[in-house]
């Protein structure tokens, strides 16, 4: 093996040439070979658990603090539906619960946003050349950059009841409970919400008979199907419609509903229509006949 610089022979081993000092190929490997060193972050890193990674992400948390700022709102709303079907309790305390946290949020982004004008003291936004009240300038200012762990704080004034971790959770265990609560309104809703239709398809009319309205109509309707109208805050109309082999037409009851308010509710019959000879009942013999007739 030669120098190829000077052309020197070199000794077999040798890293630089004896004649000239050029570095010699072999010293080129060795060092273009050597492992190199893996950082502490690297291999920190590499050693942690991927679930850890996932859960310890910052794009992870930055998920839970705005799925939670979109929540809020959803609390709002959910209340205000169930403050229409008289569940004062519940809705208040989703109504008050989201408020709270909608507020939080939005205060803490104003205060983010905005300083006090050195002259007057008046809150200015950050980026302003001039304060709208007194006319001062204003430095030049910039809008610090949100952080996570401002964030966290923003649902709770100690960090624990609504921390970042409660957060997580919440992000995760959501998408779970969505199907569960459609399936349970869809099957009991009216019964988890006491709907005029509900508490009128469980009335009994004692006079007729021990059977609900629901347990009569679908002995004598065939494909029955129940809606309601609402009247006023406390009152309802309520429909059931359906075939009935009795009279070989379709028929539709109306019934009468009203909340007292007290956890009681009054309730009548108020017509029978015969839809396809377009004959109604309004009155108190022929109503009792055809009840007579459902319950017999």
């Amino acid at each position: 093996m030669f120098c190829t610089k000077c052309g020197a022979e070199l000794p077999e081993g040798t890293k630089f040439c004896p004649a000239c000092g050029t570095p010699t190929a072999a010293a080129g490997v060795a060092s273009s070979t050597a492992p190199a060193t893996p950082s502490p972050e690297a291999g920190a890193q590499s050693s942690e658990d991927p679930l850890a990674r996932f859960w310890n992400s910052p794009k992870f948390g930055w998920a839970a603090v705005y799925f939670n700022r979109v929540l809020n709102y959803v609390y709002i709303g959910l209340g205000l539906l169930l403050l229409a079907y008289g569940w004062w309790a519940i809705a208040l305390v989703l109504i008050i619960g989201g408020s709270v946290g909608a507020y939080s949020v939005l205060s803490r982004k104003y205060h983010r946003t905005h300083t006090k004008c050195p002259a007057c003291g008046q809150r200015v936004k950050i980026g302003d050349a001039t304060c709208k009240k007194c006319g001062a300038s204003l430095p030049v200012q910039q809008v610090k950059p949100d952080t996570l762990q401002e964030a966290e704080l923003e649902d709770s004034a100690n960090g624990r009841f609504y921390s970042l971790k409660v957060k997580k959770i919440t992000l995760l265990c959501t998408p779970l409970l969505i199907p569960f609560i459609i399936i349970l309104f869809s099957v009991a809703g009216d019964s988890i919400l006491g709907t005029p239709v509900y508490q009128i398809q469980n009335a009994v009319f004692s006079q007729y008979g021990s059977q609900t309205v629901e347990q009569v109509v679908d002995d004598n309707f065939r494909g029955p199907e129940w809606s309601s109208e609402k009247l006023d805050e406390n009152s309802s109309i309520v429909y059931v419609e359906g075939y009935m082999p009795l009279y070989s037409e379709d028929v539709r009851l109306t019934f009468y509903y009203e909340d007292q308010g007290d956890g009681t509710f009054q309730y009548s019959i108020n017509s029978v229509a015969l839809l396809d000879s377009g004959e109604i009942y309004t009155d108190f013999w022929n109503i009792a006949l055809f009840m007579e007739l459902l319950y017999s």
